[in-house]
């Protein structure tokens, strides 16, 4: 058996060795090489043409496979960022309507604080005048009781020498006079 392998290796190499052969492969390598520099460049629709099933044809479906796939992967990234980019333009306009009623409500609240400081200087001024009509109220009140009284009079002494005595005292007629 040892002897039959001998001649069977020896045709395997003659067969690799014939120029045809040689330029098969060199033709799918070559193919393939250019294929990888484009698919370099960015062009990744590039593809190989395969036209056998020994290892240089293999290594033209693998390199069409990861064309492939490197096509759909950018493609995915690409539709991912247009999304991206479409949710960051509807973030922005929400933004913009937030920052809109957050100032909306900012000058609401600034109207609704002057009103309440004006209600609040309103009621203060109707307190003092509450305050001075009490007042005056009292002082009404003192007069009108003061008017009700009996007069006291006179408010000052005489200033003569005459001894002052109120008239409710004096008895008409001549002055009884003192014992001694």
């Amino acid at each position: 058996m040892a002897a039959l392998r001998i001649p069977l290796a020896r045709l395997a190499e003659v067969t690799v060795q014939s120029p045809a052969a040689q330029q098969h492969i060199a033709e799918a390598r070559s193919r393939c090489v250019r294929a990888l520099k484009r698919v370099g460049t960015g062009d990744l629709t590039v593809r190989v043409q395969v036209d056998s099933a020994d290892e240089v044809g293999e290594m033209a479906r693998t390199l069409n496979q990861t064309a492939e796939a490197m096509a759909g992967t950018v493609g995915r990234v690409h539709a991912n960022s247009d999304l991206l980019a479409s949710a960051s333009e509807e973030l922005s306009s929400v933004s913009s309507q937030l920052a809109a009623s957050a100032e909306q409500t900012s000058a609401q609240v600034t109207t609704v604080s002057q009103s309440a400081g004006q209600v609040s200087e309103g009621v203060q001024a109707v307190a003092a005048g509450a305050e001075e009509m009490g007042l005056s109220i009292r002082e009404i009140s003192n007069s009108a009781n003061e008017a009700g009284r009996p007069p006291t009079w006179p408010a000052r002494r005489p200033t003569c020498r005459a001894r002052w005595r109120p008239t409710s005292f004096r008895k008409r007629g001549p002055r009884p006079r003192r014992a001694r």
